[in-house]
């Protein structure tokens, strides 16, 4: 027989016994049941109602029956019988419709998925940045004349409003000492928007309002809602402009934290 293969399972046609190559001596098989019940590749020989149940390629890939898949064109296939002809082994595919030489044989490897993000890291990241956002301003930023008590409206709603109206007829102040903290009609940063947030909504979290500025806002907002990087303070600002189109511009540009808007979704996700 060929000497560029290795049959490491062969099993009775009738009784279903199975014999598996033994990792010290290949030449002895041992009954995966029965620890007194060996046999050599000879007897595999000369019993025609034993059978290959597993063969291993010189270059060590391994094809056994029903569990091995082969992969054909843009398919795989799994591996329902293995026999020799003429000295080469040959696996049937798929009810013995096609088959392949083992040499010509290319095996099926499940794909790694792509590695993901726990919830404990995507939650670790937002937090660091909401802990900066904090540090560094000296007061919660509300809207004059705007009750704090929104229970009627959620956040999604209050964000749509202050882009499409209070953002334009309003200054922000400090709740502090009542200063202006920003005037009417700037454009926002996302620490000036997550503080407004969480003034009228305490429990908000910054993940929540990075959700809606960059996945829910952008399709429930009337055309014009934008975000850009400002070169004047550095920072990626949000606003609505009804004279132009919805768009995330300047995606190539990390924002005041260091992070694109593609690694912000990717933690959203």
């Amino acid at each position: 027989m060929p000497t560029n293969y290795l049959i490491t399972k062969f099993k009775s046609r009738y009784s279903n016994v199975e014999y598996h190559v033994d990792p010290t001596y290949q030449d002895l098989y041992n009954n995966s049941t029965n620890v007194y019940d060996n046999k050599n590749l000879m007897d595999f020989m000369c019993n025609s109602t034993y059978e290959i149940k597993a063969v291993r390629r010189a270059d060590g890939e391994e094809f056994e029956i029903g569990t091995s898949m082969v992969t054909v064109g843009n398919v795989s296939k799994k591996v329902v019988d293995i026999s020799t002809r003429n000295g080469l082994v040959v696996l049937y595919l798929f009810a013995h419709a096609e088959s392949v030489f083992l040499d010509d044989a290319v095996k099926y490897v499940e794909p790694i998925p792509e590695p993901t993000l726990s919830d404990e890291v995507k939650e670790d990241f937002f937090i660091d940045i909401q802990y900066q956002i904090i540090e560094a301003n000296p007061s919660w930023i509300r809207l004059p004349g705007l009750l704090r008590n929104r229970k009627s409206q959620t956040l999604p709603d209050f964000l749509r409003t202050f882009f499409l109206k209070w953002n334009n007829e309003k200054d922000t102040i400090f709740v502090e000492d009542r200063d202006i903290q920003t005037a009417a009609g700037k454009r926002r940063s996302v620490g000036d928007i997550f503080m407004i947030c969480r003034y009228y909504y305490p429990t908000c979290t910054l993940s929540e309002v990075y959700d809606n500025l960059l996945n829910l806002l952008p399709i429930t907002m009337p055309s014009g809602f934008r975000t850009s990087y400002c070169s004047t303070i550095n920072k990626r600002v949000w606003y609505f402009d009804s004279t132009k189109e919805s768009a995330q511009k300047d995606l190539h540009k990390a924002d005041e934290y260091g992070n694109k808007i593609e690694k912000l979704k990717t933690y959203l996700h």
